[in-house]
This record gives C-alpha cells, sequence and structure tokens, in this order.
C-alpha cells in the first residue's frame, strides 16, 4: 500500500514500476479524486475504486477515462468485492 497527497502520471509509474514482481491483476488504485486519480489509474491500466465520500463524493467522472472500474462508500465495501461472503 502507498498513500500519496500528490500525484502526477510519473510518480504514479514509479510507484509501479517499484512493485513490478505484483501481478498486474492485482494492482488497484483506490481514491475519492475521479477527475485526477481515477483517470491517472486507467492510463496506467490498474484497476480503480473510487470512494465516494467526503470532500470529492459530489465529484462525478466527466469523461470515460474518468469512470472507476468500481465505485465503492467505504473501505469495507472494497472488501466485498475480493470476499463476497465479507458482511458489511
Amino acid at each position: 500500500m502507498v498513500v500519496r497527497r500528490e500525484k502526477n502520471l510519473k510518480d504514479l509509474y514509479g510507484i509501479i514500476n517499484r512493485y513490478h514482481y505484483i501481478d498486474p491483476e492485482k494492482r488497484y488504485l483506490i481514491s475519492d479524486r475521479a477527475w485526477i486519480d481515477i483517470k491517472l489509474g486507467n492510463q496506467l491500466e490498474l484497476k480503480t475504486f473510487w470512494l465516494r465520500v467526503g470532500k470529492y463524493a459530489s465529484e462525478a467522472p466527466r469523461e470515460g477515462d474518468e469512470d472507476p472500474w468500481v465505485t465503492i462508500y467505504s473501505l469495507a465495501e472494497m472488501l466485498g468485492c475480493f470476499y463476497p461472503d465479507y458482511l458489511i
């Protein structure tokens, strides 16, 4: 898990390269910012989770490349994507 306040394509690409040994199907980006972070994650072919809570909850995707793989409303809900029997 990597937590960053400021992000750009170059920074995210560098982080991904450091973890090149991780199966690409198991690389995820979780963010509350559809316009910036989800778009960058999609450009890097990551599976993206839009955590739609807080300050940016109403910041809906404007373009197709800002659409997340999954929209979630809590981190617990994300666990349900991997563990269907997980009780929230």
